[in-house]
């Protein structure tokens, strides 16, 4: 076997030390955590959840609601109306009924991130194990809500609503009826997105950088208990 070169080692370690560099500077970065700012950062972490998750689980039952009520609103009439109407209305509770099954099959991380945490606080630990355990939780239901608001969540919403207006349009003629549909469709979409709860991206932010006393504008004590740990912190 013919030695390497001394100009192949040399690209070879180039090349690693590259990507060494690369993984290094894609893997996150925050501050080390220590059995003194652990309840701080346990805290942070509650409190973080509990802002976020009463809102997304809102959130997910009153659209799932209203675009139920639009589905039977639009379904249950159909069959007295003209054939005109009729085929409107069908179109519309399809429409409905799809945004339905896409709210349910996809519920915000941040709706059970409060409950999923808790469980880890309950069945206790080292104190910056339960961090971690948090930190992922609060990464994951981050990039849910920014997904959410994303390029890809108002894509689809222009995408869908494109499809049920062309539907009407080039399968039945009903250009006017197209048009109401994919304004009301892409406007209502675009209401969804906007009111979806946001925070979370932030607070994954303020943890990543130590600022573990910014979940809260208003002071607040907070009692970490788990069996085998106890802390306290107060945020302000």
């Amino acid at each position: 076997m013919r030695p390497r070169s001394p100009v192949r080692r040399g690209a070879l370690h180039v090349i690693a030390l590259a990507l060494a560099v690369a993984i290094a500077i894609d893997q996150p970065a925050f501050a080390a955590c220590s059995e003194a700012d652990a309840p701080a950062r346990i805290a942070f972490l509650q409190q973080s959840f509990a802002l976020d998750a009463a809102p997304a689980r809102r959130w997910t039952l009153w659209w799932t609601i209203g675009f139920g009520a639009l589905t039977i609103g639009q379904a249950v009439p159909a069959p007295f109306v003209d054939k005109a109407t009729r085929i409107d209305f069908l179109v519309g509770a399809v429409s409905s009924a799809a945004s339905v099954v896409y709210t349910l099959l996809t519920p915000l991380s941040a709706g059970s991130a409060d409950r999923r945490f808790a469980a880890i606080v309950h069945a206790g630990g080292d104190g910056c194990a339960i961090a971690a355990k948090g930190r992922a939780i609060l990464a994951d239901a981050a990039d849910g809500e920014a997904g959410g608001r994303g390029w890809l969540a108002q894509t689809l919403n222009v995408v869908f609503n494109a499809v049920v207006a062309l539907w009407l349009g080039l399968g039945y003629g009903h250009w006017l009826s197209a048009l109401e549909s994919g304004v009301g469709g892409l406007a209502l979409g675009e209401i969804m997105i906007l009111t979806q709860p946001d925070g979370l991206p932030a607070r994954l932010a303020a943890y990543d950088a130590g600022s573990f006393h910014a979940a809260t504008d208003a002071p607040r004590v907070s009692l970490v208990l788990a069996p085998r740990y106890v802390g306290v912190s107060v945020a302000f």
